[in-house]
């Protein structure tokens, strides 16, 4: 499964979020970007997702995964979401969110991920 996987950023569910969290915490979020391009470098190494070794990658269900940041003091912790689509080697980028957030986060994307998949079939 080696090759390029590309990035979507197209997609984002929560804009307005998104950009108050990269307003208020720019060193997270690229913190999260940067992790984000190691996972999808794993990706064209041809790994598989369950195969990964990092501590900020973790599976929330339904295809969504959690990309968190590292090496940030005193971080704000953030959470990118992302629906890696195998398929089509598009790693979708969903949302941006932290703790507050977390559960509605997860259900807005599961939701988008159920829509996307539907389309398929």
């Amino acid at each position: 499964m080696e090759g390029t996987w590309n990035l979507d950023w197209q997609g984002i569910l929560n804009r307005s979020q998104f950009k108050r969290l990269l307003k208020h915490y720019p060193d997270e979020v690229a913190s999260c970007a940067a992790n984000l391009d190691l996972v999808r470098a794993d990706l064209e190494a041809g790994k598989r997702l369950g195969s990964f070794n990092f501590g900020f990658f973790r599976p929330e269900g339904r295809g969504v995964y959690r990309i968190g940041q590292t090496r940030v003091r005193s971080a704000h912790e953030l959470r990118l979401y992302v629906f890696p689509d195998e398929q089509a080697k598009v790693l979708r980028v969903l949302c941006l969110g932290d703790k507050s957030t977390q559960q509605a986060d997860i259900r807005l994307c599961h939701q988008h991920v159920s829509t996307l998949q539907g389309d398929r079939q």
